[in-house]
């Protein structure tokens, strides 16, 4: 990854299958209506972070951070939580469609599910 930082950034109605992912640290940073469908975020860094009706189906987390990250009304289709960095964990789900999702052999402290779509899910 770069050393490349934003900090308190939003991001809105972006469609990161046409731009690509800016692989850096994001911190504090809102990700409004976004579409990442497919996208590599491979060792990327979200701190305290929202996604709000954003699309991640599919979205590689190989060694990506997720610390205090929340999800909102988003969908998560197919998403390896599994394979990501569990260094401070924390993640919030709200509303969201998770199905088809991996959470095998995480430790489930610090994740919570409010009002989500969990079928087929693996724990």
């Amino acid at each position: 990854m770069d050393d490349k930082v934003f900090e308190d950034e939003i991001f809105e109605d972006k469609d990161f299958r046409e731009t690509g992912f800016t692989k850096a640290k994001y911190d504090n940073c809102t990700f409004n209506n976004c579409s990442l469908a497919n996208a590599d975020l491979s060792d990327v860094v979200f701190v305290e972070c929202e996604f709000n009706n954003s699309d991640l189906t599919m979205v590689k987390i190989i060694d990506t951070a997720l610390r205090e990250v929340v999800f909102e009304k988003c969908k998560l289709l197919g998403v390896a939580f599994d394979s990501c960095n569990t260094f401070l964990l924390s993640l919030n789900f709200v509303k969201c469609d998770l199905n088809l999702a991996s959470f095998h052999g995480l430790k489930l402290k610090g994740i919570s599910f409010v009002e989500c779509r969990l079928h087929e899910v693996d724990f």
